[in-house]
């Protein structure tokens, strides 16, 4: 099992093995302020490819915006 942890509003992402807590990889938006946004995964791991590290952070990205938006709207997510 792996843990995300990411800072409020950041699209920073670290991911951590459960197990001891190490750094597995990480997940930075690197620029895009007036440009297109460019990303960096730094992948530690041996057992996971980086589509797969992107595969989870996109997902994570996505839940994370779906509850911004339903808290916005002052509704639920429909799941």
């Amino acid at each position: 099992m792996y843990e995300i942890r990411s800072e409020a509003f950041s699209k920073d992402y670290d991911i951590l093995d459960d197990e001891n807590e190490n750094l597995t990889a990480t997940f930075k938006k690197v620029s895009g302020f007036f440009q297109s946004p460019a990303y960096e995964l730094r992948n530690h791991s041996s057992e996971l490819s980086n589509e797969e590290f992107i595969a989870v952070v996109t997902g994570a990205n996505m839940i994370t915006k779906r509850n911004n938006s339903a808290g916005a709207s002052g509704g639920a997510a429909a799941g």
